[in-house]
């Protein structure tokens, strides 16, 4: 993750999805801002509750991928190990998501 973000022309914008703990976080502060992304609630706290976080540069979402609406464009959207818990039919539709953002 932090050699693929190190490579970026832009660093504006980084989307997190089923961001977990948080920990591919300290790449993220090349970015401006950060948006860190988990469907479980209890999981986003956990994240949140962190004080590696700047409060001025990471927004905090409760949402899964196909949920989530921003009329943002991300520069990087990190999805570590998550497509392999959907079905094929369901990778279509995150990766349609993930196009929309980029």
């Amino acid at each position: 993750v932090a050699e693929v973000c190190s490579k970026l022309d832009s660093r504006k914008m980084v989307l997190d999805v089923a961001c977990g703990t948080g920990r591919f976080h300290p790449v993220y502060e090349a970015f401006e801002t950060s948006v860190m992304l988990d469907s479980s609630a209890e999981m986003r706290k956990v994240c949140q509750a962190s004080s590696r976080f700047n409060p001025e540069s990471t927004v905090f979402h409760t949402s899964d991928l196909l949920n989530f609406e921003s009329d943002v464009k991300f520069d990087a959207i990190i999805c570590f190990r998550l497509l392999r818990h959907f079905q094929r039919y369901e990778r279509k539709l995150f990766l349609e998501k993930i196009f929309v953002f980029s």
